[in-house]
């Protein structure tokens, strides 16, 4: 329990003692503890959804497949012609 950040150690040790709660106040705490995982579910899933409709509804480009061999190098040619412009 050390290695824990600060405040979870008092919810991790807050489980182990609620079976030790009165059967109503039992019952209520798993249901709120079930409330909020179903809450945090829909939510994620909700988020999920949207996810995949943005990427089903999204246009398909065709790749290149080709490669330019001459890509980048006006880029090279500048920088050789400022180089030899310095040293000299």
């Amino acid at each position: 329990m050390q290695s824990l950040p600060r405040g979870l150690e008092l919810s991790y040790s807050a489980i182990t003692s609620i079976a030790a709660l009165a059967e109503p106040l039992r019952d209520q705490v798993r249901d709120a503890f079930s409330g909020s995982l179903k809450v945090l579910w829909q939510t994620l899933l909700g988020i999920s959804a949207l996810g995949l409709l943005s990427t089903l509804m999204m246009k398909e480009v065709p790749m290149q497949t080709v490669a330019d061999e001459r890509y980048g190098l006006n880029e090279q040619l500048k920088e050789k012609s400022t180089e030899e412009s310095n040293i000299a």
